[in-house]
């Protein structure tokens, strides 16, 4: 009996530190909001490539998300953490979606 409470103790406390070093790893909500607009942009790009010559547009997506992820200082590890993590939260990734298509709309509506 002691070896399993000894046991459950310690699988609580290594699951609560995971958890703790998951947080930290995770993209502050402004960060993530940014790095999903640039996403959609680079997206929409590669939707109008694809149709000329998909393998190149293959290779300047990638590119182009090593490099959103370069310039906000993250990688795709801590934005796949980030997306669940805030896919969890109640509506926080609605409203970081919300947040990212308002931001183009406004981009879009100062190039008019």
């Amino acid at each position: 009996m002691k070896k399993t409470t000894l046991f459950l103790l310690i699988l609580l406390n290594s699951c609560s530190n995971n958890e703790k070093d998951n947080l930290k790893n995770i993209i502050p909500i402004n960060n993530f909001t940014k790095i999903i607009k640039e996403i959609h942009l680079i997206e929409a790009n590669y939707e109008l490539t694809k149709f000329k010559n998909k393998e190149l547009a293959n290779e300047i997506l990638q590119n182009n998300y090593d490099s959103i992820f370069k310039i906000n200082l993250t990688d795709y590890n801590a934005f796949k953490l980030s997306l669940n993590h805030y896919s969890l939260s109640d509506d926080k990734l609605q409203i970081i979606y919300g947040d990212a298509i308002e931001e183009l709309k406004n981009d879009n509506s100062k190039l008019e």
